[in-house]
This record gives structure tokens, C-alpha cells and sequence, in this order.
């Protein structure tokens, strides 16, 4: 992973200078379950919640401070190199929900978001910088006519699935709409646009 390697390249170039840096990852899918977005931890593939409730494992909150939207626990992993970084990004996508369809034998299920957050603090600074990078694999726009899952028991699921990619895909594209056109942008209708609104 290229992105890897210029993050830890530029951390070992600022050492020098006497900088000190703190990398994390988390790798999140959102998976439409009955009409609900469903936040599932994909490195730990046991902690899941559902996008606006509060009580979950799993939630995306509203930092009122900064008028943005947080990611709340979700496994963090410190990473201490490139290939500890490409490691986690292999085992999540090793849990990401797939399914054999006529149209891709692996065809993703859900769209998911790997979070790379970088810290770091300047000597006699007192308070340290922190930029994030979010890596968006978009489940494709299925069609529900001209598809069919390779399974005929699962069609019913397929179909179901297709509909929760496409509402996400729907709500993601408004606001890029929304963006061009200078209009007021209304990220709350998907998880996913929640936590892009900052990037």
C-alpha cells in the first residue's frame, strides 16, 4: 500500500527535526440490515451497532465542538510500520460481508472504511496535530432486476442488500450534489456521509 509507505517515510524524515508522531487505524463496514445502517468492527468482527443509537457498541457521535462526526468504539490499533498498517487492512477485508452474484463471484456486500489518524507534536508544542485519512471501498449500484444472487435461496437477501448499498449510494451522491452546488449540505442521512463530512 503505497499511501503506507509516504505516511512512515514522512514520519522517519520528521524524526530528525525532533518530532514525535502517534499512528492508529480502525476498519469499519456499514452494512444495511432491515432499512438500518449497521456499524460493524471488521478487524474484530464482533462489535457492531447500528448508526443512531446511542447505546451501541458501535456508534458515530456528533462532536458539537467542531460540528463533526466521531467514530466511537471501534477497535483502534497503533501502528508501528507500513506492513503493521497493510496487515490490518488484510485481515478486515478478510471479514467483509460478500456474496457470489452473477455479476462477481465476491461481490462486496456493504461499504466499508479503513481510518488512518496521524498524531504528531512538535517539540514545546503543547498540544499535537492530528490529520485523518479515511480509504472509502463503495459497494457497487446493483440493479435488481438484472442481477441474481449464484444461490436462489439467497435471492430474497441479495435483493435486500442491493437496496441498503443503493440508499447509502443515494445519500452519498446528494451530497456531492449538494457541494457543487453551494447548497446547504445535509450529511445525516447515511453513516457514511457522517463521517466524510470532514475529509
Amino acid at each position: 500500500l503505497q499511501v503506507a509507505n509516504r505516511i512512515f517515510d514522512y514520519i522517519r524524515h520528521r524524526a530528525t527535526a525532533g518530532e514525535s508522531y502517534l499512528v492508529q487505524a480502525c476498519f469499519c463496514e456499514i452494512y444495511v440490515h432491515e432499512k438500518r445502517e449497521e456499524l460493524i468492527d471488521l478487524v474484530t468482527s464482533d462489535r457492531r451497532g447500528f448508526v443512531g443509537e446511542e447505546t451501541s457498541p458501535i456508534r458515530i457521535r456528533e462532536n458539537v465542538a467542531d460540528n463533526n462526526w466521531v467514530l466511537e468504539g471501534i477497535s483502534m490499533w497503533t501502528i508501528a510500520n507500513p506492513e503493521e498498517l497493510v496487515a490490518l487492512l488484510r485481515k478486515g477485508q478478510t471479514n467483509q460481508t460478500t456474496m457470489a452474484t452473477t455479476r462477481n463471484n465476491n461481490s462486496s456486500r456493504s461499504h466499508s472504511l479503513f481510518q488512518i489518524t496521524v498524531e504528531g507534536q512538535r517539540v514545546g508544542e503543547k498540544k499535537p496535530r492530528q490529520g485523518k485519512l479515511l480509504l472509502v471501498d463503495l459497494g457497487g449500484s446493483e440493479s435488481l432486476k438484472t442481477v441474481k444472487a449464484h444461490d436462489a435461496e439467497k435471492e430474497e437477501l441479495r435483493q435486500k442488500q442491493a437496496i441498503g448499498i443503493n440508499s447509502v449510494l443515494t445519500a452519498l451522491g446528494t451530497v456531492v450534489t449538494q457541494l457543487n452546488r453551494h447548497a446547504n449540505v445535509n450529511y445525516r442521512e447515511s453513516g457514511l456521509t457522517k463521517l466524510l463530512k470532514d475529509c
